[in-house]
């Protein structure tokens, strides 16, 4: 009797989840985003910014376009920008007040001219505790505005207590202009080395190497002076934190024999010295590239180590004619060719319109190289100075070709053993945002519209199988997965009104809380379409009253 009614109650039990799961769960999505909750960030994009983890729980980021500052003709309003604030977010509780650091130098004068505005990307350095923004500040004579692009620094600790503290005095450092002593149109690139003693940058023709307590150390000329412009400068820089490897693109737009307007690439590689030295590793020309091809402005390169073996490196990328490829940093000799190891139609650039970056990372959990192309391009403008007046910023995505996603798995030998790529499921999501790994060994990617895809990786990756998660909202360009909490943390880009000047919606971050319980697991069997439940958290005010 006893075990008749146990089989009516476990019976009724799950004709009960398979009508509750019918009624609360879209189809097609699983049971492992749980807590979302979005914290209104005004003038934040992925396009220009990052969030970086702190003290295992604070999620930094420093919002790019001011929500106000701007003004009917496009003018900068220097007294009421509000875009020079560092956010400190507690990921544990979203509902907490924001921390924020003005990004604000000494200065006797009023002049905002020590103060870090139009901020971009973000980076920590756990040795010294120091937070780096990049960003411009401005000098005002006559009337005049000067823009300089500059990357400054402030101190992050914690107190006794455990509770962050950002140090008063925050430290700039400008970067010298390319033809003359400063710079406003520099790349965003900047990177601290492995050691973290050492800062890394450019202005578009030369990277320098930077200590803070010494200031410049060495620099490396890549572009003349002469030679660098729009057409010819350095379109990508990097420090490997692993192997202090400088990996350098230089893009530049000239002429074939049939006077037809083309873009090559040249690659450079080098050893980050102690003392801020730069040893040449290898030089890829232009014309040792497969069929002479070229890397997309904004395409990225991964540096592929292997722990066992000391000073063991490649490098890899990915061209305009979907080749990946690599370059063997071990060989003798200084100048070296790119070897094609694989070639995805996909991802192929078949036409001047198609101006998506092609962006790659490497996971070593499972040796195999993610490949991503976005899809769209977005055009930031940041204010320069042409007569003393300031161009207005805008953030405008522009679609460029259809959204791929692809993987290659390498063998010992550094061959392809197996490869796949994804197209159709992002037909008409507006693009993709880069990919990272999760807890589980599972990838995880978000469309432009907002719908988070997981990749399970099969032991050939012909099998591996795309997986909805779900939504996060909408307009989201990056995403970045930190263990240390089990979260994935979005970027839903603000948009510009069509005339560039009013913002017609404000960014924010999302937070989602990822996990695979062992209910959750039970669940998922019984309901395989089954999605948990998320909640919105309340939006955050931010001092600008901006409200998301």
């Amino acid at each position: 009797m006893r075990q008749i009614r146990r089989a009516r109650i476990v019976v009724l039990f799950v004709v009960l989840v398979l009508v509750l799961g019918v009624v609360s769960y879209p189809r097609g999505a699983d049971t492992r985003m749980k807590q979302l909750y979005s914290i209104g960030l005004g003038g934040v994009t992925g396009a220009a910014n990052n969030t970086v983890l702190v003290f295992g729980r604070y999620v930094l980021v420093a919002p790019f376009a001011p929500t106000k500052g701007i003004t009917d003709d496009g003018d900068l309003d220097l007294d009421n920008l509000d875009n020079s604030l560092l956010y400190l977010v507690d990921a544990k509780k979203p509902s907490a007040p924001l921390i924020t650091k003005d990004m604000k130098g000494w200065d006797p004068t009023p002049s905002h001219s020590k103060t870090v505005f139009f901020p971009t990307r973000v980076a920590y350095d756990e040795k010294s505790s120091n937070v780096y923004v990049r960003g411009l500040r401005f000098e005002q004579s006559d009337g005049d505005v000067t823009p300089i692009d500059v990357i400054g620094y402030v101190n992050l600790h914690q107190d006794s207590d455990g509770t962050p503290k950002f140090d008063n005095n925050v430290v700039l450092i400008d970067i010298p202009r390319a033809s003359s002593k400063r710079s406003a149109s520099a790349p965003l690139y900047f990177a601290v080395s492995g050691q973290g003693d050492l800062l890394v940058f450019t202005n578009g023709a030369t990277v320098y190497s930077y200590n803070l307590v010494e200031g410049y150390i060495q620099e490396l000329g890549i572009v003349d002076a002469s030679d660098y412009g729009a057409n010819d400068s350095i379109s990508y820089l990097n420090v490997d934190p692993a192997t202090n490897i400088v990996s350098i693109c230089r893009n530049r737009e000239i002429s074939d024999e049939s006077n037809q307007r083309i873009t090559t690439s040249e690659l450079s590689f080098y050893r980050l010295g102690q003392f801020g030295s730069f040893q040449l590793l290898k030089h890829v020309n232009p014309e040792d590239f497969p069929d002479g091809t070229a890397l997309a402005p904004g395409s990225n390169v991964a540096i592929v180590s292997d722990s066992d073996k000391e000073g063991s490196a490649i490098a890899t990328f990915v061209t305009r004619d979907g080749s990946l490829c690599i370059v063997d940093l071990n060989d003798e000799g200084t100048n070296t060719t790119a070897r094609r190891i694989n070639r995805f139609q996909e991802l192929a650039q078949n036409d001047d319109s198609d101006s998506s970056p092609v962006l790659v990372s490497y996971d070593g959990a499972s040796n195999t190289i993610g490949i991503v192309k976005p899809g769209f391009t977005v055009q930031i403008a940041r204010p320069s100075n042409g007569r003393g007046r300031i161009a207005r910023p805008s953030n405008i995505h522009i679609a460029s070709g259809q959204p791929v996603f692809a993987m290659a798995r390498l063998n010992k030998k550094n061959k392809v053993s197996s490869a796949k790529a994804f197209t159709d499921a992002f037909k008409d999501e507006g693009g993709l945002s880069n990919f990272v790994s999760d807890d589980n060994s599972q990838w995880l990617i978000s469309t432009y519209s907002g719908n988070l895809y997981s990749v399970n990786l099969g032991d050939d990756l012909k099998d591996s199988k795309l997986g909805l998660i779900g939504p996060l909202g909408s307009n989201v360009d990056r995403i970045d997965y930190y263990s240390d909490r089990a979260s994935l943390v979005a970027i839903s880009s603000f948009t510009m009104d069509p005339d560039g000047i009013r913002m017609s919606t404000p960014g924010s971050l999302v937070v989602v809380k990822i996990s695979q319980s062992s209910g959750d697991a039970i669940l998922q069997a019984l309901l395989p379409g089954a999605y948990a439940l998320v909640k919105q958290a309340p939006s955050i005010r931010r001092p600008s009253n901006v409200r998301r």
